[in-house]
Protein backbone atom coordinates (compact mmCIF):
# COMPACT_ATOMS: atom_id res chain seq x y z
CA UNK A 1 0.00 0.00 0.00
CA UNK A 2 1.22 3.42 -0.48
CA UNK A 3 1.06 6.63 1.60
CA UNK A 4 -1.46 8.03 -0.93
CA UNK A 5 -3.57 4.63 -0.84
CA UNK A 6 -3.16 4.72 3.12
CA UNK A 7 -4.63 8.45 3.25
CA UNK A 8 -7.55 7.70 1.21
CA UNK A 9 -8.41 4.78 4.02
CA UNK A 10 -7.23 7.26 6.59
CA UNK A 11 -9.96 9.92 5.16
CA UNK A 12 -12.41 6.89 5.65
CA UNK A 13 -11.78 6.25 8.98
CA UNK A 14 -12.16 10.17 9.71
CA UNK A 15 -15.79 9.98 8.70
CA UNK A 16 -16.61 7.00 10.93
CA UNK A 17 -14.77 8.59 14.13
CA UNK A 18 -16.76 11.83 13.10
CA UNK A 19 -20.17 10.48 12.54
CA UNK A 20 -19.63 8.39 15.93
CA UNK A 21 -17.76 11.13 17.86
CA UNK A 22 -18.74 14.97 18.04
CA UNK A 23 -14.97 16.77 19.42
CA UNK A 24 -15.21 19.99 19.89
CA UNK A 25 -11.25 19.96 18.35
CA UNK A 26 -10.90 16.97 16.82
CA UNK A 27 -7.40 18.21 15.75
CA UNK A 28 -6.47 18.71 19.85
CA UNK A 29 -8.31 15.42 20.45
CA UNK A 30 -6.10 13.76 18.04
CA UNK A 31 -3.08 15.45 19.19
CA UNK A 32 -3.71 14.14 22.44
CA UNK A 33 -4.31 10.88 21.15
CA UNK A 34 -0.66 10.56 20.00
CA UNK A 35 0.61 11.32 23.17
CA UNK A 36 -1.68 8.50 24.56
CA UNK A 37 -0.82 6.26 22.11
CA UNK A 38 3.30 7.32 22.59
CA UNK A 39 2.73 6.58 26.40
CA UNK A 40 1.35 3.10 25.40
CA UNK A 41 4.66 2.41 23.06
CA UNK A 42 6.44 3.77 25.86
CA UNK A 43 5.30 1.31 28.24
CA UNK A 44 6.11 -1.49 25.72
CA UNK A 45 9.72 -0.45 24.85
CA UNK A 46 10.22 -0.31 28.84
CA UNK A 47 8.84 -3.93 29.19
CA UNK A 48 11.61 -4.68 26.20
CA UNK A 49 13.93 -3.78 28.62
CA UNK A 50 13.22 -5.00 31.70
CA UNK A 51 11.82 -2.07 33.15
CA UNK A 52 8.36 -3.72 34.11
CA UNK A 53 7.04 -5.12 37.57
CA UNK A 54 6.86 -9.31 36.85
CA UNK A 55 3.19 -9.14 36.63
CA UNK A 56 3.45 -6.72 33.72
CA UNK A 57 6.13 -9.10 31.71
CA UNK A 58 4.99 -10.63 28.39
CA UNK A 59 6.72 -13.56 26.63
CA UNK A 60 8.91 -12.29 23.76
CA UNK A 61 6.75 -12.78 20.86
CA UNK A 62 3.79 -11.53 22.70
CA UNK A 63 6.25 -8.20 23.51
CA UNK A 64 6.83 -7.97 19.69
CA UNK A 65 3.25 -7.93 18.58
CA UNK A 66 2.67 -5.36 21.41
CA UNK A 67 5.22 -3.55 19.87
CA UNK A 68 4.23 -3.67 16.54
CA UNK A 69 0.68 -3.01 17.50
CA UNK A 70 1.93 0.19 19.81
CA UNK A 71 3.91 1.75 16.61
CA UNK A 72 0.80 0.75 13.91
CA UNK A 73 -1.36 3.26 16.63
CA UNK A 74 1.42 6.16 16.83
CA UNK A 75 1.76 6.34 13.17
CA UNK A 76 -1.97 5.37 12.47
CA UNK A 77 -2.96 8.43 14.90
CA UNK A 78 -0.26 10.70 13.59
CA UNK A 79 -1.70 10.35 9.96
CA UNK A 80 -5.37 11.22 11.62
CA UNK A 81 -3.55 14.51 12.80
CA UNK A 82 -2.28 15.08 9.24
CA UNK A 83 -4.98 14.48 6.98
CA UNK A 84 -7.43 16.57 9.93
CA UNK A 85 -4.63 19.35 9.36
CA UNK A 86 -4.66 18.90 5.12
CA UNK A 87 -0.90 17.66 5.67
CA UNK A 88 0.52 15.88 2.57
CA UNK A 89 2.26 13.38 4.43
CA UNK A 90 3.88 11.67 1.53
CA UNK A 91 5.56 15.41 0.75
CA UNK A 92 6.35 16.42 4.60
CA UNK A 93 7.87 13.01 5.04
CA UNK A 94 10.46 13.30 1.64
CA UNK A 95 11.25 17.13 2.54
CA UNK A 96 12.16 15.82 6.75
CA UNK A 97 14.37 13.08 4.88
CA UNK A 98 16.70 15.33 2.87
CA UNK A 99 16.78 18.31 5.48
CA UNK A 100 18.08 14.82 7.93
CA UNK A 101 20.35 13.33 5.00
CA UNK A 102 22.05 16.88 4.09
CA UNK A 103 22.46 17.06 8.35
CA UNK A 104 23.85 13.42 8.60
CA UNK A 105 26.25 13.96 5.64
CA UNK A 106 27.90 16.79 6.65
CA UNK A 107 29.00 15.23 9.79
Amino acid sequence: MTIKEFEKQIKNLIKLIDKKIKMNSPELITCLKITEELGELSDVIIGLNNGQRKRKKFSEKKMKEKLETEIADVIGTTFILATRLNVDVEKALLKKLNVEKKRWEKE
